[in-house]
């Protein structure tokens, strides 16, 4: 179950905000083959910020549940093919987070 949120600084939103939200289905699809989940277990964000100009001009936050048999590498991989996606599409580098959600502390209500 990833939960992506990304932030995008307000010039980078003004100049590359559509294809940033145009790239969110291939974003999944990589996520959800990558870390074993249903398309129905993620959601996703993009959320247009002011920041500091001597920050990325993105960063994203992902959060995954910790599973049984995914591995640090698997996350990492994941990671990693997230920063490189949404960067080609940003053109520009970006920042990525990842935090490990305990399952017996995490609770959902839809």
């Amino acid at each position: 179950m990833p939960l992506m949120s990304m932030q995008v600084d307000h010039g980078l939103w003004q100049a590359r905000g559509p294809a940033l939200e145009a790239a969110l289905p291939a974003v999944r699809e990589m996520l959800c083959a990558q870390l074993s989940v249903p398309v129905e277990a993620c959601h996703f964000t993009l959320w247009p910020v002011h920041g500091l100009a001597d920050q990325p001009g993105a960063t994203i936050d992902l959060r995954v549940l910790e599973k049984p048999g995914r591995t640090v590498e698997q996350i990492r991989g994941a990671m990693e093919r997230l920063r490189e996606m949404m960067s080609d599409v940003a053109q520009t580098p970006i920042s990525v987070r990842v935090t490990m959600m305990d399952p017996a502390r995490y609770f959902a209500q839809r």
